[in-house]
């Protein structure tokens, strides 16, 4: 009850506090925050969800945790029942193994019996299958010779296949055909006789001489084309069944000692006697074959007789062998039994002494892990209890908290709300961690590391905004002046996200198509007024059906998504947008402080003068994520596998493993992070060596982008200052064609990133898909290391202070150069003045409260700006 007085004592006073500070942040910087009863409101909504779902995910954590130690409990409890029970095992598997060793030798004392009569039977095996080798060699040979008539069969059959069914027909056209194709019809016919029914023959049955001629022919042999190609095809079978009259082959010599009777020859007069002719050649040249291959044909024959009867003598003596071998069956079965029983036995002792080792091991194992998991237990216990305090820091630092610049938010954080939760004048203090910062319970260092891989600055300040834009329940209003936190969101959402401006015709149903689809919506370089027909968007204002959301516009109605998210981007400097758009909507102040631009500087300094701590900087931090992320993975695997595990855990050798790895990596990883924090600090040691050069080059930016003040003309980009910044670094004491360059090349870098881009060697820590190798990893870190101690070692013997000299000089001048060619004459003077002064005031060479009387008096810093409503009335 006394930390509830203490909350409801902390609503309205933060809320009120925050209207102090806005009134303040007005009054000096003439920007204009506005808190409203829904800015309250909307905060206690956000607070209520995130307490809530952080509390969910904690005691998921513990649950799971607490499940493992309980599995884990039941497994030491049956270590100590295994160690009871073993030797009882081991006693009893000896006296199975005696028996099973006795009925093992008079199975055995069978066994050789039937083994000699086995014996016997394969030698009259062996002497049957000499003669089944004989004759199978004499099958071999026979049909080795028959083979050597197939190529000419082939041939033959191709010069069939090469005949076109047309060309044949056509031949039937011709009165008189070329010479030498009447030969090749003739020579056809001669081969057919008394196989084709339309060729005339003696009773002898040749061909005679006078009929062989091109009418006769064409009348046997094309009167039916197809018949005819059957014919053809269909007489190497006539060959084998011997119908075909050996005065036919007598006939068809003279016809091939023709000169002309050559395929190559007849092709050039007609391609169809062509493939006629070679058929002739390759028929005959078959038959030639076969017909000397007909004794060994016969030859032939008598083996197979022979190999029937060898066949017939080798089935008696395997059924002899079959026979003997069913009673070696019988008996190898009563073997096998008895083996059995000894090897069960063998094995229950080996069993047995496998699970006492697994059991040893399990035991030394379960200690840490057990140990380690009730930590976490505690652990989670007492940051759930601290999530009352955490959650009101966080909701309110995302609430309220975005609009102001760095000095603000500590301020405001430092001296009223975390002195409003530590010690409350209401109430009992509401628990919170010890030096919280509410960016930690947003998001962790990992996802930190991932915003800056897709383009956000390496600053504190960028990251609190990177976290503001993606925990809060409104939708995001983001002032980008530089235009830092448009290129980061487009690049984190890719190319799924929409984007619009106000003023587009179809802008309403294009945000209504995303907000059904789930896509992601910008609308981009807002001006100070918004359209009122898109505030029930940007006020989320939903009808709830059931477990759906619907959104609806004139007459128009979707099912809102969960994944829709609306993104709003000015890049305006200052805009004044009124309360009821500030009430609805998370205001951002993504404008770059001179601080935070100072760091985002240093990074880019390191990079190009010490490359080498840039790499290892993200080294480690890629280490360090994927430390984390391997232990989580083998926790939950473990945790998993605990879970799952049924029956006796002790037998479980791969899971005893993994714990036995868990502990092992766990260790590894405690003594490398101490090493990695050692390596970190001496990193940011060398690092802020550079940090003259960044502060200058900060210092550079500000007093240029406040010329504004002196004429609208003068405006500047960030992204053309660190154009011009690493030009003044990459030119500092080098030769100027050198230098261009390599000036070139790093402004090149710089403008490709859009704006400044973190140092990018550190890979998504969120993909978990392909993680490194952590040995090869550590092994390049080591390497690193060793090259970052062997550089500082060569500086120390260098002079640093003057080459840092030498940069501040040189991108002093490169930068004034730049802003002198856009400055009017009678204004260059005065510029320059004015940056001399400032670099005075910060190297300590004059107090800044005389320089402020000398340059600007006791008028305020800014004017207001003019409202819209002015404007319009001029």
């Amino acid at each position: 009850p006394e930390v509830m007085k203490a909350v409801e004592y902390f609503m309205p006073t933060a809320f009120i506090a925050v209207n102090k500070t806005c009134k303040s942040f007005a009054a000096a910087e003439s920007k204009f925050v506005y808190t409203t009863p829904k800015s309250y409101l909307e905060m206690l909504h956000l607070y209520n969800k995130m307490l809530s779902r952080k509390r969910a995910l904690m005691d998921k954590g513990m649950l799971r945790l607490q499940t493992g130690i309980e599995k884990l409990y039941k497994a030491a409890n049956d270590v100590v029942e295994l160690e009871a029970n073993l030797r009882i095992m081991l006693e009893s598997a000896e006296e199975k193994r005696q028996v099973s060793e006795e009925i093992a030798k008079n199975v055995k004392r069978e066994k050789t019996v039937v083994e000699v009569e086995n014996d016997k039977a394969k030698v009259e095996e062996s002497k049957v299958a000499v003669i089944q080798a004989v004759v199978a060699s004499k099958q071999a040979e026979a049909s080795k010779d028959l083979e050597q008539a197939e190529p000419a069969l082939l041939k033959a059959m191709a010069a069939l296949d090469s005949l076109d069914r047309r060309d044949l027909g056509n031949c039937k056209t011709m009165a008189k055909p070329p010479p030498g194709v009447d030969d090749v019809f003739a020579s056809v016919m001669v081969l057919l006789a008394g196989i084709n029914p339309n060729i005339i023959v003696q009773k002898s049955g040749r061909v005679r001489e006078k009929e062989r001629t091109w009418e006769f022919s064409k009348k046997a042999l094309l009167g039916n084309v197809n018949g005819f190609l059957d014919e053809l095809k269909s007489f190497k079978l006539n060959i084998d069944e011997g119908t075909v009259s050996e005065m036919n082959f007598k006939d068809i010599r003279p016809f091939l000692q023709l000169e002309h009777f050559l395929p190559e020859v007849i092709e050039k007069r007609n391609s169809a006697a062509a493939g006629l002719c070679s058929w002739v050649i390759n028929i005959v040249n078959y038959y030639d074959i076969v017909l000397t291959v007909e004794p060994k044909r016969q030859a032939l024959r008598e083996a197979n007789e022979q190999l029937g009867a060898a066949n017939e003598q080798l089935e008696v003596v395997r059924s002899r062998v079959a026979a003997l071998q069913e009673r070696l069956d019988i008996l190898t079965a009563e073997y096998n039994a008895a083996e059995a029983q000894r090897l069960e036995a063998q094995n229950t002792a080996d069993k047995g002494k496998m699970k006492l080792e697994l059991a040893n091991r399990l035991t030394s194992a379960l200690g840490s892990e057990k140990s380690r998991w009730s930590e976490g237990i505690e652990r989670l216990k007492l940051e759930r209890g601290l999530l009352v305090g955490d959650c009101l820091l966080a909701a309110s630092f995302i609430s309220y908290i975005g609009p102001f610049t760095k000095s603000y938010r500590e301020a405001l954080m430092d001296n009223t709300l975390i002195p409003l939760v530590a010690s409350p004048p209401v109430g009992a203090p509401i628990p919170m961690t010890q030096d919280m910062e509410a960016i930690g319970l947003m998001c962790s260092d990992a996802e930190i590391a991932e915003y800056q891989t897709q383009g956000l600055p390496a600053d504190r300040v960028s990251a609190e905004n990177g976290a503001i834009v993606l925990n809060s329940a409104r939708y995001p209003l983001m002032v980008d002046p530089q235009l830092q936190a448009i290129y980061w969101i487009k690049k984190r959402e890719g190319k799924r996200m929409q984007v619009g401006r106000l003023g587009q015709k179809d802008l309403i149903s294009r945000i209504l198509k995303a907000v059904e689809a789930g896509y992601p919506f910008l609308i981009e370089n807002m001006g100070e007024n918004i359209d009122p027909s898109l505030m029930p968007i940007i006020g989320r204002i939903t009808i709830k059906r059931s477990n759906k959301k619907f959104l609806q516009i004139g007459d128009q109605e979707v099912e809102v998504s969960p994944d829709f998210r609306l993104y709003l981007h000015t890049k305006l400097s200052n805009p004044h947008y009124p309360p009821e758009i500030q009430a609805e909507t998370t205001l951002v102040n993504f404008s770059v402080t001179q601080d935070g631009l100072d760091e985002q500087l240093l990074a880019l300094v390191v990079k190009y003068e010490r490359p080498d701590l840039a790499a290892q900087r993200s080294a480690l931090i890629l280490q360090q994520n994927l430390f984390t992320i391997k232990v989580k993975q083998l926790e939950d695997q473990i945790l998993l596998r605990l879970a799952d595990a049924q029956g006796d855990i002790t037998e479980n050798r791969e899971l005893i493993e993994e714990l036995e790895l868990s502990k092992k990596i766990s260790d590894e990883i405690a003594k490398k992070l101490d090493e990695s924090k050692i390596t970190s600090e001496k990193i940011n040691i060398t690092s802020e060596k550079y940090r003259p050069v960044s502060q200058r080059g900060a210092l550079l930016f500000f007093a240029m982008n406040s010329l504004h003040k002196m004429h609208t003309y003068y405006m500047f980009s960030l992204n053309s200052f660190i154009y011009f910044f690493l030009r003044g670094i990459a030119t500092a004491g080098i030769a100027s064609s050198d230098a261009q360059d390599d000036a070139d090349s790093l402004a090149d870098d710089a403008s490709t990133a859009g704006s400044i881009a973190p140092e990018g060697e550190a890979a998504d820590t969120h993909s978990h898909e392909a993680l490194p190798d952590l040995d090869v990893l550590d092994q390049q870190i080591a390497r690193r290391v060793s090259e970052i101690e062997a550089r500082d070692r060569a500086e120390q013997g260098s002079n640093l202070p003057e080459r840092l000299k030498t940069l501040k000089q040189n991108v002093t001048l490169v930068i004034l150069d730049f802003v002198r060619t856009g400055l009017f004459e009678k204004d260059k003077l005065t510029v320059v003045t004015l940056v001399t002064l400032n670099i005075m005031c910060d190297e300590g060479l004059l107090q800044r409260e005389y320089v402020d009387i000398i340059t600007r008096g006791r008028v305020a810093e800014e004017v207001a700006p003019r409202g819209q409503e002015l404007s319009v009335w001029l």
